[in-house]
C-alpha cells in the first residue's frame, strides 16, 4: 500500500475484537513502512495514525513523524518496522475494529510512503483486558 500524499489513508492493517462490558482493549502493532524522496533537501518523513471505527484515538501532533530530517540532495530511502501499544480504555462493549492509516509529511520531491513492501508482514494483536 503506497501513499504519496499529505492525506491519511488505509495502510491495509486492520484487526476485530468483541469484548464485555467494562473491557478495555491492548492493541499492539508492528507497522513495516519504508519512506522515500527524490533528490532535494526536503525532509523524507511519514506520520501514522490509529483509529477505532472511524475515530483517531491515537495520532500524533505533526511534529512527531517518522522517518529522515534531510539536509542533502540524495535520494533516501528508510525502510523500518514501527513498534507501538497503546491501551484503550474507551472501547465500547460488543465488536471494534481498529485500522492504522499514514500519510507523507511533505508531498514534495517525489516522496511516498509504503507499507507492507515487498511482503514484509506487518500485525496488529488485540488483547481484552477485564474491566
Amino acid at each position: 500500500v503506497s501513499n504519496t500524499t499529505t492525506t491519511f489513508a488505509d495502510t491495509g492493517l486492520t484487526a476485530s475484537i468483541t469484548i464485555s462490558a467494562g473491557s478495555k482493549v491492548l492493541v499492539m502493532c508492528v507497522q513495516t513502512l519504508d519512506v522515500q524522496r527524490g533528490s532535494g533537501a526536503v525532509p523524507s518523513t511519514c506520520a501514522i495514525k490509529l483509529l477505532r471505527g472511524s475515530t483517531d484515538i491515537f495520532a500524533p501532533a505533526n511534529s512527531k513523524n517518522v522517518g529522515i530530517e534531510a539536509s542533502s540532495d540524495v535520494q533516501k530511502i528508510l525502510f523500518l518496522p514501527l513498534h507501538f501499544s497503546f491501551l484503550d480504555t474507551n472501547a465500547s462493549e460488543g465488536s471494534n475494529t481498529y485500522k492504522i492509516q499514514g500519510k507523507v509529511a511533505t508531498a514534495s520531491q517525489s516522496a511516498r510512503v509504503r507499507f507492507q513492501d515487498d511482503s514484509n508482514p506487518s500485525t496488529m494483536t488485540l488483547l481484552e483486558i477485564a474491566g
